[in-house]
């Protein structure tokens, strides 16, 4: 069946039918949740029951094998419409949806979402990168969404709800997705044949969060070793920041690409630290279930004997690292992002009192 290929989210799908046997299925979608949990697949695939010949539409069924369904399945059906952050940008741009300057109103998105459909009888537009829409791309998607054609469906896809204007989310039905389990991960690796041992797919999806998207980076043995790196520098007893801010812009130098992708690396590595202070909060609270890495634990030995403190530390720690997040959001300059967070990170550790 179709979605057997979603994991996981088995009770949005039953959602879905549920409503569309009752007709009720909205006008305007927006998915959220972490990076890498089936947002974008579930678009897809809810597109295609949608196109599907041979299935009504409150089946939630594609058959695969019509005209529709292999032209849904390759991603080249007419009335299926895709607009995304374009390679090295940072923003949707206003073109995507009401077109160039000379063509302004004559094409882009809002303007082929209004003409008839051309193989069936409804049109689907998937937005991804939801939360980088800019002030003018989103305000031309909410009239889009005030007046929407008849026959249409539009979907947004993001992974950071906060950052998409309330007046859009206002006039969407909002669908939730929460990460993946240990054995979703683990086994979507070997379906996919990222990894063909179990062992090494458990231990990838244990670090992976839930998150396809971070299995799939820590596969990279780049990726890997400067994670390593990183959680050795963030474990010493006397945490050095200047130290650490230095390792970590040498690796988005290393890392190359233009700047919007080396901004992305850069909160990558936030995250990171994020991921860090978070197993160490797990750890001090017993949970060895959740220690996959002995430098969290030779981090967490210098609490042990003031665990109510070390807990004060790591949520002052862990706010800094949202904060940092934030800044590199703010496009603040990555140097100075880094040296002003580490250099934080040092002085909470190196403030508290720890006997």
């Amino acid at each position: 069946m179709i979605w057997d290929q979603l994991k996981g989210h088995q009770d949005v799908i039953l959602r879905f039918r549920r409503s569309l046997e009752r007709g009720r299925l909205s006008h305007a979608l927006l998915l959220t949740g972490p990076e890498g949990v089936g947002k974008r697949l579930f678009a897809r695939l809810l597109a295609q029951c949608l196109f599907c010949e041979r299935h009504a539409d409150a089946e939630l069924l594609a058959c695969g094998e019509c005209p529709t369904c292999k032209l849904a399945a390759a991603a080249t059906h007419p009335d299926q419409l895709l607009i995304e952050c374009p390679p090295g940008k940072r923003e949707i741009p206003i073109e995507l949806f009401v077109g160039s300057r000379q063509k302004r109103g004559k094409e882009g998105l809002c303007h082929d979402l209004n003409l008839k459909p051309m193989a069936g009888n409804r049109k689907v537009a998937i937005i991804n990168d939801g939360q980088l829409l800019n002030d003018a791309s989103a305000n031309a998607l909410l009239k889009t969404l005030e007046e929407p054609p008849p026959n249409s469906l539009l979907i947004v896809i993001t992974n950071q709800a906060d950052r998409v204007l309330p007046t859009i989310q206002s006039r969407c039905q909002t669908v939730r997705f929460s990460s993946l389990s240990e054995d979703a991960v683990s086994g979507l690796l070997i379906q996919l044949g990222w990894v063909d041992d179990k062992q090494a797919a458990k231990t990838i999806a244990v670090a992976a969060e839930g998150s396809m998207h971070r299995a799939e980076q820590l596969l990279d043995e780049t990726v890997r070793n400067l994670r390593e790196q990183l959680y050795v520098l963030l474990a010493q007893n006397k945490f050095n920041g200047v130290e650490t801010a230095e390792a970590a812009i040498a690796a988005i130098d290393d890392h190359g690409g233009d700047s919007a992708e080396q901004r992305t690396f850069a909160t990558w590595i936030v995250h990171e630290c994020t991921e860090f202070y978070r197993q160490s909060f797990h750890s001090l609270t017993g949970n060895l279930d959740q220690l996959y890495s002995p430098q969290i634990e030779q981090f967490t030995q210098q609490f042990q004997q003031n665990s109510n403190q070390g807990f004060e530390i790591l949520a002052e720690m862990m706010d800094r690292t949202i904060q940092a997040e934030e800044e590199l959001g703010r496009n603040t300059t990555i140097p100075l992002c880094f040296e002003s967070f580490f250099h934080d990170l040092e002085q909470i550790q190196r403030l508290a009192t720890i006997p």
